[in-house]
């Protein structure tokens, strides 16, 4: 017999006959336009994902993931396998800015150690 909140649950396949389970009702799509990735020591990487829009004084931290390096390193491959698929698809991504944080006048160093 399930519970009520299995009952809730809807089911996605992602890759390979994986499912993941989730409750609609809380899935939150978030909008990030920066990104910061440090480390905080040997055992975890730190992705902090921000939105800056007109108008805002700062940027405002949306969503803090905290990864192993192992991991890290999976998502490293995982989108770079998809920007490719992308590209052949699309075409290339084009940057209109190499450093958009210069063009922003943040000073930011994203290999520092947040220790």
């Amino acid at each position: 017999m399930q519970n009520k909140k299995d009952e809730n649950l809807e089911k996605e396949e992602i890759q390979d006959g994986l499912q993941i389970d989730f409750e609609p009702s809380q899935l939150k799509a978030l909008y990030s336009n920066m990104c910061f990735v440090a480390h905080s020591s040997q055992s975890e990487f730190v992705l902090d994902f921000l939105s800056f829009l007109p108008g805002m004084k700062n940027p405002m931290l949306e969503q803090r993931v905290v990864m192993s390096p192992q991991n890290m390193l999976r998502l490293l491959h995982t989108i770079a396998d998809n920007i490719n698929k992308y590209e052949q698809q699309y075409g290339e991504i084009k940057l209109e800015n190499e450093s958009p944080e210069e063009e922003m006048d943040f000073d930011i160093n994203t290999n520092k150690n947040i220790s």
